[in-house]
């Protein structure tokens, strides 16, 4: 479980310093389109990833209970 949560962590501080990028990549754009695009595609891809994460989180949170539960029983 641990192993699990400190993945998810991670997957999660890179989906938010891709945010970050997609953000100076916007601001550094100085009016190409083609590189705010780009930005603008890096930030809503990673708010998609850190959707997946919290996803996946709250599976393995729901799943692990629902196994431990069945074991104490």
């Amino acid at each position: 479980m641990k192993v699990i949560n400190f993945v998810l962590t991670f997957l999660a501080l890179v989906a938010v310093i891709f945010v970050i990028v997609g953000g100076v990549r916007i601001l550094a754009a100085g009016g190409n389109e083609e590189n705010v695009t780009k930005g603008r595609k890096t930030i809503i891809f990673a708010l998609i990833g850190l959707v997946i994460v919290f996803f996946a989180r709250v599976i393995v949170g729901f799943f692990t209970s629902e196994l431990a539960s069945n074991f104490t029983n």
